[in-house]
């Protein structure tokens, strides 16, 4: 714990000591950069390699202000910005994919974006800000979950030989550089009193609640992984889900269904 504070303390030093607030006139010159470049319909991955992806940490300290930041279980590294583009880094720490909504149509799936790839060495000035805070945030994540997984390796027992079929997909995941069609991204997220959660341009949701258990919604293999308050890990079919016994995990299905009936549809 003191050393997430020590890092968030470095953090919140560094970017208000580097990021300066956006003018007007970076704005406009933004939009203006962004309208001209190449349209294309919005990616919504439905990839075997990508189905089981998913949010691994998260910060939302400059929610307000900036956006939020998030690691992948992929390892690749986001922000959704709070003018709704959003920007992921490979693991290869190399390349970015920059995404820009130009317009939005009734429905969700007819939103347009301008994608563009370009490398950490070599980007658009007027994304110099965002790049920074891409690089920051991505520091200050990957060194909280260290971090975790430190003090988690301490407690724990020797692992379990068997893993579910979902946790294995998810170790696979992983590499270098990702092509176009293989990027997941947060497409939206929505916070509440009681719960944060994200939807991926995979189609998966992730809540993840303030008293720590959370549920993932696997929309294309139509499966859950419900994390309890002890951080046992369960995984599941949909179905199995919403006719569980277990009532904390049946209310926690119910509240990230109308987050996603009602939450996301409403941003």
């Amino acid at each position: 714990n003191n050393n997430n504070n020590n890092n968030n303390n470095k953090l919140n030093v560094y970017i208000s000591e580097n990021v300066p607030e956006t003018s007007e006139k970076e704005k406009k010159e933004s939009r203006n950069i962004m309208q001209h470049a190449p349209r294309i319909p919005i990616l919504n991955v439905n990839n075997g390699n990508t189905d089981h992806v998913r949010i691994c940490g998260w910060i939302d300290s400059y929610a307000k202000k900036y956006g939020v930041g998030y690691l992948l279980s992929n390892k690749c590294m986001g922000v959704y910005f709070n003018d709704s583009s959003k920007i992921v880094m490979c693991p290869d720490k190399q390349t970015v994919f920059y995404i820009d909504n130009i317009c939005t149509g009734k429905d969700e799936e007819q939103q347009r974006s301008s994608i563009q790839e370009m490398s950490i060495g070599n980007y658009p000035s007027h994304l110099a800000k965002k790049m920074t805070l891409l690089l920051h945030f991505d520091n200050y994540l990957r060194q909280k979950c260290e971090n975790e997984k430190e003090n988690k390796e301490e407690e724990r027992e020797k692992e379990k030989e068997n893993e579910n079929e979902n946790e294995k997909k998810e170790e696979e995941v992983g590499g270098g550089k990702f092509e176009r069609d293989e990027i997941v991204f947060v497409r939206k997220y929505v916070k509440t009193k009681y719960a944060i959660s994200f939807r991926l341009n995979n189609k998966t949701v992730h809540t993840i609640f303030m008293d720590k258990t959370q549920v993932v919604v696997f929309t294309n293999s139509q499966t859950i992984v419900y994390i309890d308050k002890h951080q046992n890990k369960q995984s599941m079919s949909l179905c199995q889900a919403f006719n569980s016994q277990s009532k904390d995990l049946q209310k926690r299905m119910k509240y990230t269904q109308k987050l996603i009936e009602k939450g996301f549809r409403s941003r």
